[in-house]
């Protein structure tokens, strides 16, 4: 066999297993890498607080530990209060939203029918009908549905706190044995050579997430705090969606707010009209503006690589695939990196001078 058929086969075989590790093994073992990822970042802080305060490490870690949870709950209880009233709002104006779709529609078949000759009156039927039906399989469907989903969502939240939990203890016990763990790991073979794999993987992929996340975040506070001054009183409900969708391949902030402004142009609302392409054009200019600047050539790949493989990953793995997806591909590329560039440089080292 060749050695380019042994390097084809060998990224085969690569890319499969982790695909495999991605799918199966990593929900497995998602609770005790997160676990460690949080030791390791703890255990430096820990160890400086353990020489300058009489506490013990344990101590020190269950104290940040509880600060960032607490700080995690706050932010969470005051954005999920938010959104739990805005969603009550919006399911208590429904029938307000059902007359303003109503308006609009006519004035589409006003227009369909000044513009082609096709009777106006019939289009609207065939829109309400549809629009009736639509109503009558979300009530037979999708509201009884709703009791048996409710019970899910208890036990999925219930699940959340479990794996809660179990990540807070793992970190203590690997805090209180670190040295001792890290100790025998050096000593395993192929450590040094998985530690060159993650360090790198840390500093690309972490670049990567970093750089999304602070996107998302200045384009979620750019939605808000529009929509906010708009007058719109759903501003942080659709100001996060929006945000989120922004984040996703293909889709971005123009999926909401260029079909929202076409919406006011057929109200004749040409003051929202503007305000929502406005703010399009200021989300879009923004995330254009910080990519380039956040991430820069720290991945190494074009955009629109980078853009294939989210969709590929939300494709296999749902919309966790937004991260797993390049996180995956960057495991391949160092993988190969790391096995066939070091056979490459031995190769070198052995050719005579």
């Amino acid at each position: 066999m060749t050695d380019k058929a042994k390097k084809i086969l060998g990224i085969t075989g690569i890319t499969l297993a982790v695909y495999l590790s991605m799918k199966y093994l990593l929900p497995a073992v998602a609770p005790f890498l997160i676990a460690f990822l949080l030791a390791r970042w703890i255990y430096p802080l820990a160890d400086r607080m353990e020489k300058k305060m009489p506490v013990n490490k344990g101590l020190i870690t269950l104290g940040i530990l509880l600060a960032g949870t607490a700080a995690v709950l706050a932010a969470g209880w005051f954005l999920g209060t938010r959104i739990c009233e805005q969603i009550r709002g919006v399911v208590a104006h429904l029938e307000y939203y059902k007359t303003q779709v109503n308006e609009i529609a006519w004035s589409c078949c006003r227009q369909v029918e000044s513009a082609f000759g096709v009777d106006g009156g019939e289009v609207m039927l065939f829109l309400e009908q549809n629009m009736d039906r639509a109503q009558e399989h979300i009530q037979n469907y999708a509201v009884p549905g709703l009791v048996q989903y409710s019970i899910e969502y208890v036990m999925g939240f219930l699940k959340i706190l479990g794996i809660f939990f179990l990540i807070f203890v793992a970190v203590l016990l690997i805090i209180k044995d670190y040295d001792a763990i890290r100790d025998k790991l050096q000593g395993c073979r192929g450590y040094q050579r998985m530690v060159n794999i993650f360090e790198r993987l840390w500093k690309l992929g972490g670049a990567y997430l970093k750089a999304q996340m602070i996107i998302m975040l200045v384009v979620t506070v750019i939605c808000v705090a529009g929509l906010w001054m708009l007058g719109n009183p759903y501003a942080l409900l659709a100001g996060i969606l929006i945000g989120i969708l922004d984040v996703l391949p293909f889709i971005g902030t123009g999926t909401i707010f260029i079909p929202w402004a076409l919406l006011c142009v057929l109200r004749s609302d040409f003051f929202h009209a503007a305000a929502y392409f406005t703010l399009f054009l200021v989300a879009n200019t923004t995330r254009e503006y910080l990519e380039p600047k956040l991430l820069g050539d720290k991945m190494g790949m074009y955009p629109i690589v980078i853009a294939l493989v989210v969709y590929a990953g939300l494709y296999i793995f749902g919309v966790s695939g937004v991260i797993l997806g390049p996180v995956s591909l960057l495991i391949v590329l160092e993988c190969v990196r790391e096995l066939w560039g070091e056979t490459q440089q031995g190769e070198k080292s052995k050719r005579p001078e």
